[in-house]
């Protein structure tokens, strides 16, 4: 069983960027990329798990045609479009609330927020990417 907290610990993007191109595609099949993609299916339907689970994808595979392909072998690349959008609207209307109304989760789940594993300036062209039928020859 995979365990969540090393797998999904933010690093600097910079560095994550660099390390994911070469790591989750490569190595002894399935590579960590189809590990990912076939986990129980518990982490597709579960909101918690999948708070986890779809940043950690969208990190690895944004800008990364090839491992676009991976993820789309075994996958709906919708799915995490879906997820940027929803995820971009429930921000959008927790920051109209009054300060008061808003509800704020336990400090140490923060970290496992999209919000802080992925900059929020690339969220549209990673929406974009992602709905994007085009592939790699």
């Amino acid at each position: 069983m995979l365990s969540q907290a090393p797998l999904f610990y933010p690093a600097p993007l910079a560095l994550i960027w660099v390390l994911v191109d070469v790591t989750v595609q490569s190595g002894r099949h399935p590579t960590v990329l189809q590990k990912l993609c076939q986990l129980p299916f518990q982490y597709f339907s579960d909101q918690r798990l999948i708070k986890v689970l779809f940043p950690t994808l969208i990190t690895a595979c944004y800008n990364n045609p090839q491992n676009k392909v991976i993820l789309e072998q075994e996958m709906s690349c919708i799915l995490l479009a879906t997820f940027i959008q929803d995820f971009a609207q429930s921000l959008n209307q927790s920051d109209n609330k009054p300060a008061q109304q808003r509800e704020k989760a336990p400090v140490a789940q923060d970290y496992l927020e999209f919000s802080n594993r992925f900059p929020r300036e690339l969220w549209e062209n990673a929406q974009k990417f992602f709905l994007n039928k085009e592939t790699v020859s």
